[in-house]
């Protein structure tokens, strides 16, 4: 992503049983760049926010975090983050 791009505005969130496996996937196979990864209490991932070369992004985090805003969604389901100025317009 060149530095003068827009930062990412749609992030989809994953959720993974085995955050490090995903990670080293993710990034080793698929090739995104990792740009935050923070451990858990588990020795997982809890966040990861990663950058895909060519603009965008995605976040992850495990499924073990059932308190989270994303507590109930199971590893393979996902959702999207969507960043925006005007939230009401977006939602009408």
């Amino acid at each position: 992503m060149s530095s003068d791009a827009s930062p990412p505005s749609v992030w989809p969130v994953l959720h993974y049983d085995d955050t490090r496996a995903a990670l080293r996937f993710l990034v080793d196979v698929l090739g995104f760049a990792e740009v935050v990864a923070v451990p858990d209490e588990h020795g997982g991932i809890g966040h990861a926010e990663l950058r895909w070369p060519g603009g965008g992004a995605l976040v992850f985090g495990s499924t073990r975090h059932t308190d989270s805003v994303h507590g109930r969604m199971r590893a393979g389901t996902s959702a999207v983050y969507v960043v925006s100025d005007d939230v009401d317009a977006v939602h009408r």
